[in-house]
């Protein structure tokens, strides 16, 4: 630490009152010194120490450019090293993230080694991520979340390493996925500044150090009209007293994907999301003429549930939380064959084709979707079916969420490194079983009551007397 305080003053980073220590729960922090009086720049960051993928292909050494040039030409199909800079803002995360493999690994002896050893090693996300972790979420709706942006990931290095050189053809699975949790951990959006014209995300050593606290922030960052960083404090801070910023409002499903922490009652929950394959039955041919369709329209393959209900709605389901499309998505699974409601053909390139037996023909889209089987004589019946689906999909979450935690299942005791990550994972498991059952509570209500509406009554009675 004290090579990077040295690299820090060498490089014009201003200190007014701060200074950096170990925190039991976070790493390093900055910390009070000594009195600080409201609205006092307590750090300042130079303009040429916040790092962007365009000031990294600008101002990056040859070694470290070379092959990430040649890469992106073959990649994209690019001719010159111009139109690779032309697409830095649509590849920040990627740049960004091979700098710092780049500098972590191979150049150990650099300009910025003094910043690449205080970032937390590949050993400490080992202990402390759910990318490196994934078990301890298992059950959860985040398991798929993870699990998808793992793919995406081992993809993006499956390419990296057939199409790139010299160093990129090295990376290691460890090491490109310690990039992605440093930099997600430690990124910051620029937002309206002269730098946001050429980007969107940034890295800022020292700034990087300040930790999140959502009741307790005492510090906020602007930028100044010469585009360097301040961290400025919003009020009296006390000597020894952590200087905090405040991440925003975020749910605790985001919060410990990205970060590894969640916080106990916060007031911005998080949603659900639930595959469709819950509600689907793969051994029933039309259910899976509508799946076809629904990746015709590129509808998305989950269901959500937002924490924010929705007022002045004609749709119980939506106004319960569910989003439009997974209710018109719910809906269309609903419709059986022998309803003579919903009917399909083959297409254009053997693409199907839903039609519903209302005089309009072919369905466009969910939202289509959605508009018309509201004014079906039989939708009180497709809503009653669709409170099952829903129940079931939800019920089937929730005990899954149950039956995987690592508590219950004594994890705990046995790898004590992973304790903090374990106790954040659980916080937010029990989040997710506490709106899961809500949702339980509530879609068994709604199945009494549109049992008891007329139009079920008499479709159910017709049923019986077939």
């Amino acid at each position: 630490m004290e090579s990077f305080k040295k690299w820090a003053n060498d490089n014009e980073i201003k200190t007014n009152g701060v200074t950096i220590e170990t925190t039991q729960y976070s790493g390093n922090g900055l910390f009070a010194s000594s009195h600080i009086k409201e609205n006092t720049c307590v750090v300042e960051i130079p303009e040429n120490l916040i790092l962007t993928a365009s000031k990294v292909l600008k101002t990056g050494e040859q070694p470290f450019l070379s092959p990430i040039y040649k890469y992106f030409m073959t990649h994209y199909e690019l001719h010159s090293e111009e139109e690779v800079n032309s697409i830095a803002m649509e590849q920040e995360r990627l740049l960004l993230c091979l700098f710092l493999i780049y500098y972590q690994f191979f150049a150990t002896s650099s300009s910025w080694t003094p910043y690449m050893r205080i970032l937390p090693n590949t050993d400490y996300f080992k202990d402390k991520h759910l990318f490196f972790n994934d078990f301890i979420i298992k059950g959860t709706c985040l398991e798929t979340s993870v699990r998808a942006k793992l793919s995406v990931l081992r993809h993006e290095l499956d390419e990296i390493k057939s199409q790139g050189s010299g160093w990129l053809s090295d990376i290691e699975w460890d090491m490109y996925v310690w990039a992605d949790c440093a930099f997600w951990s430690r990124a910051v959006g620029i937002g309206e500044s002269e730098i946001a014209v050429e980007a969107n995300l940034a890295l800022v050593p020292f700034f990087d150090l300040a930790n999140h606290s959502l009741d307790n922030s005492n510090i906020r960052w602007i930028l100044t009209e010469s585009n360097n960083l301040q961290l400025v404090s919003t009020q009296d801070i006390e000597i020894d007293q952590e200087c905090c910023l405040s991440y925003g409002s975020k749910p605790n499903q985001e919060l410990l994907f990205i970060h590894g922490f969640s916080i106990p009652g916060n007031p911005e929950l998080s949603r659900a999301t639930i595959p469709i394959a819950r509600i689907v039955d793969p051994s029933y041919p039309f259910d899976m003429i509508k799946i076809e369709w629904l990746k015709t329209i590129g509808a998305k393959s989950f269901l959500s549930l937002m924490p924010q209900k929705v007022s002045d709605c004609d749709d119980c389901f939506i106004a319960e939380g569910w989003l439009p499309d997974s209710v018109a998505t719910v809906y269309l699974i609903a419709l059986s064959e022998d309803d003579d409601i919903l009917f399909s053909s083959q297409g254009k390139d053997d693409q199907p084709i839903l039609m519903l037996n209302d005089s309009h023909g072919e369905v466009k889209g969910l939202d289509d979707l959605l508009s018309r089987v509201k004014r079906l004589d039989l939708f009180p019946v497709i809503q009653t079916r669709a409170a099952v689906l829903f129940w079931e999909a939800v019920e089937q979450c929730y005990s899954l969420n149950v039956d995987n935690d690592p508590a219950k299942l004594g994890y705990a005791e046995h790898d004590s490194a992973k304790a903090f990550l374990l106790e954040q994972a659980h916080i937010y498991r029990l989040e997710e079983q506490d709106i899961l059952n809500k949702a339980r509570s509530w879609l068994l209500k709604m199945q009494d009551e549109l049992s008891q509406n007329e139009v079920v009554q008499a479709y159910l009675k017709a049923v019986a007397n077939q």
